[in-house]
């Protein structure tokens, strides 16, 4: 991965567009990162909410920012930034509330009933589990969605923990935002479903565009190459 690359995925797999600072110098070289870092016992393989293949993605980006800031001096700090986004709203909740003593998470993992419904609609092929999460993890969680990874906030008003699937079509690569979605429901005739009927029709939910504050990273001083091993 280039210097870029890395610094994107130590802040979460971050939308290029809201890292600022970012230098022609930390794009051309590759790098490979060699690391060691604990695994919990007691997941198995694939997701299980934060967790993959044993290993948590947050602990394992909190380490690679430390290997950041040692090996190519990297200095760098959260600011905000208004931009274009999604707000997240409740019409008619179709999922139940959670069993609080499972792990909040969302993850490409069956559901609880363990049929796949990308099965029988293969153009949906992106599924979307999440186990005790509240509305705005689920909203953090639709962040990763979109390509382009707009922000998206949680105005459902919905204050409990849930449980629920959602699948879909994977959106295209774009550089601009998808088209505001509409308020019916409206399958394509191939089997294609796009996140915001998926929402609609699977869970209740709607999306609907909007400018708002954003998280941005802002890189302050970092060295182009890092120090010897």
């Amino acid at each position: 991965m280039t210097l870029k690359g890395l610094i994107q995925e130590a802040w979460g797999d971050m939308n290029p567009d809201r890292v600022l600072g970012i230098t022609r110098g930390m794009e051309p070289t590759c790098y490979e990162v060699v690391a060691q870092a604990p695994i919990e016992d007691g997941f198995g393989a694939g997701w299980n909410g934060p967790v993959w293949n044993g290993l948590d993605l947050d602990s394992m980006r909190t380490m690679l920012r430390v290997l950041l800031t040692e090996r190519f001096r990297l200095s760098a700090h959260m600011d905000r930034r208004v931009t274009l986004g999604y707000v997240l709203t409740s019409s008619r909740p179709k999922f139940r509330s959670s069993d609080l003593a499972r792990r909040p998470g969302c993850g490409a993992f069956l559901p609880d009933d363990g049929k796949d419904p990308r099965i029988s609609n293969p153009l949906a092929s992106s599924l979307l589990t999440c186990h005790n999460v509240t509305m705005k993890q689920f909203a953090a969680a639709l962040y990763g969605v979109f390509h382009e990874a707009p922000p998206v906030a949680d105005e459902t008003g919905l204050r409990g923990r849930y449980d629920f699937s959602i699948h879909f079509t994977p959106p295209a690569r774009s550089k601009t935002l998808p088209d505001p979605p509409t308020n019916d429901v409206n399958f394509e005739p191939n089997g294609a479903i796009s996140i915001s009927d998926a929402l609609s029709g699977q869970l209740g939910l709607k999306l609907r565009q909007r400018r708002m504050p954003a998280s941005v990273l802002v890189i302050d001083s970092a060295n182009e190459t890092p120090t010897e091993n």
